[in-house]
């Protein structure tokens, strides 16, 4: 296993957050952030905000007028079929079903 420098570390820190490496540059990456304070650092910034974008992203929904002006078009392009959400509710999953 070769060590890396910070700048490398640093290139590859997304795909590592990602889980998208190989095994041996997982090992590269894990060993250079044990081992740099400032690259660990960084690293549980990138994780936290991409925890904290995730747990927003979750509670957000699209406002009722964005959703129904959506379902419209939607059914429009979409020619023979209708959008519908699951349960009947505007805040339901949405889901395109053939007539």
């Amino acid at each position: 296993m070769r060590r890396l420098e910070c700048e490398e570390a640093e290139r590859r820190l997304h795909t590592f957050l990602d889980r998208e490496l190989e095994d041996v540059e997982v090992a590269e990456v894990q060993a250079h952030l044990d081992s740099c304070r400032e690259c660990f650092s960084r690293f549980r910034f990138e994780a936290s905000f991409r925890r904290l974008v995730r747990a927003r992203s979750a509670e957000q929904t699209a406002p009722t007028g964005l959703r129904e002006g959506l379902l419209e078009r939607l059914g429009s392009r979409r020619g023979s079929g209708a959008v519908q959400n699951g349960s009947g509710a505007q805040n339901g999953p949405i889901r395109y079903t053939s007539s």
